[in-house]
């Protein structure tokens, strides 16, 4: 499996086999804290190879300067069939509406698929 896309952005939508992202960011500002993020997207595009047929859970994390737990955690399945080559890509979006943000610092954002982590991506957050 290979990660092709994990992004935070603005927008995000998956229609008719094409992931469309709108601003996508690694950053977020605030005047103060602790405050909250109005609405944002996690964007993920996954690439299954023919020998990785089958289902697969995943689990994305948020976690804060101090490794608190920012959302709560996302877990599923991800069923890969239907190989037209060598490989599959798997679209996800999640929305993400008024999201708490406590304090200055960098949150974590961590995939991990079959139980491994596949990647931890980095939002900053600061003051503004």
């Amino acid at each position: 499996m290979h990660v092709d896309i994990f992004t935070l952005c603005d927008f995000a939508q998956e229609s008719g086999g094409k992931l469309t992202l709108v601003g996508a960011f690694d950053t977020v500002f605030a005047r103060q804290f602790p405050a909250v993020h109005p609405f944002m997207c996690l964007a993920m595009r996954l690439r299954f190879y023919i020998h990785e047929e089958g289902s697969h859970p995943i689990k994305i994390e948020f976690a804060g300067p101090d490794g608190s737990e920012v959302v709560r955690p996302i877990e599923g399945e991800l069923t890969v069939v239907d190989f037209s080559g060598s490989s599959r890509v798997v679209h996800s979006v999640f929305n993400f509406v008024s999201t708490p943000i406590e304090r200055e610092g960098t949150i974590g954002i961590t995939l991990s698929v079959d139980g491994r982590e596949a990647l931890t991506s980095p939002l900053y957050v600061r003051k503004a």
